[in-house]
C-alpha cells in the first residue's frame, strides 16, 4: 500500500516536471518565432524588400524594351499596389503583336512579365512590314521580317473569306514568298502562282493542297498562263486562259 502511494506521487512530479519542460520549450519557441518574425520585418522595411525593385521579360523579342519601358511605373511600388496586373492587361490590348500579355509578382521584389507573341501566317504587304495573324489580327513586324511569307490580299474581302484563306494557308505545308492569295469571293479562295490561277474553292484546303503539289511535280514549269481548279471532289481540272 505504502509503495503504491510513493509510486503514485513519483509519477505525478515526473508528469509535472514533464509539462514544465514542455511549456519551457513552448515559451523558447515562440520567442524564437518573435525574434525571427522581427528581424525578417525590419530586414524587409530597412531595404524595402517589400517594393518591385526588378522586373523581368520573358517571350517579348524585339518588343523587349517596348514592354520594359510600359512596366516600369510598377518599380519601387508596394508589391500589393504594384498595379502589375492591370499594366500588363493594357499592353496586350496596346500592342496588337502580342497575343497575351501576364504579371507575376516574385516575394523578392522581382516582377516577371510573361508575353506570348503572335505568329504571322502572311503578309499583307509588299515589304513584308504588316502581316496577319491565324486569328485574323494584322500587327507590324520590324525591318520587313516577313518578308518569306505568302502574301494574303485583302482588298475587297470580308472577314470570313480572310479567315477562310488563312485557314487555306495553315493547311498548306510549305507555302511560298511569292503566292498570292485572294479572298475576295469566300467561296472560292484563289491562289496566284507565278503563270496560274489555282481555284481552291471554300474547304477540304489539306486534299487541295495534295492535288497541286502532284500537278507542280509534273508541271514545274507553266508554259502559258493557266487556271487550276480544284474545287471540285477528286478532280483537277488545268485549262489555258485566253
Amino acid at each position: 500500500m505504502v509503495n503504491h502511494y510513493y509510486d503514485g506521487k513519483s509519477a505525478e512530479r515526473i508528469r509535472a516536471r514533464a509539462k514544465k519542460g514542455r511549456v519551457r520549450r513552448g515559451l523558447w519557441q515562440l520567442l524564437a518565432f518573435w525574434a525571427a518574425a522581427s528581424s525578417s520585418i525590419f530586414l524587409i522595411h530597412h531595404f524595402h524588400l517589400y517594393r518591385i525593385r526588378h522586373i523581368r521579360i520573358s517571350g517579348a523579342g524585339a518588343l523587349e524594351a517596348e514592354v520594359r519601358s510600359l512596366m516600369a511605373p510598377c518599380l519601387g511600388r508596394a508589391m500589393w499596389q504594384s498595379g502589375a496586373g492591370v499594366l500588363a492587361e493594357r499592353i496586350g490590348r496596346q500592342i496588337p503583336a502580342i497575343k497575351e500579355c501576364q504579371a507575376a509578382i516574385l516575394p523578392w521584389g522581382s516582377l516577371w512579365v510573361r508575353v506570348a507573341l503572335r505568329r504571322p501566317v502572311a503578309r499583307v504587304d509588299d515589304s513584308g512590314t504588316k502581316v496577319i495573324d491565324e486569328e485574323g489580327v494584322c500587327f507590324c513586324l520590324p525591318q520587313g521580317r516577313g518578308r518569306h511569307l505568302p502574301r494574303l490580299d485583302l482588298a475587297g474581302s470580308s472577314p470570313e473569306g480572310r479567315m477562310r484563306a488563312i485557314t487555306a494557308l495553315l493547311a498548306c505545308a510549305g507555302p511560298d514568298s511569292a503566292w498570292v492569295l485572294e479572298s475576295r469571293d469566300q467561296e472560292n479562295i484563289r491562289l496566284l502562282l507565278p503563270g496560274a490561277t489555282v481555284f481552291l474553292g471554300n474547304g477540304r484546303f489539306e486534299e487541295k493542297w495534295a492535288r497541286l503539289r502532284e500537278i507542280m511535280k509534273n508541271r514545274p514549269i507553266f508554259s502559258a498562263p493557266c487556271i487550276i481548279d480544284l474545287r471540285f471532289h477528286n478532280q483537277a481540272i488545268v485549262r489555258k486562259t485566253v
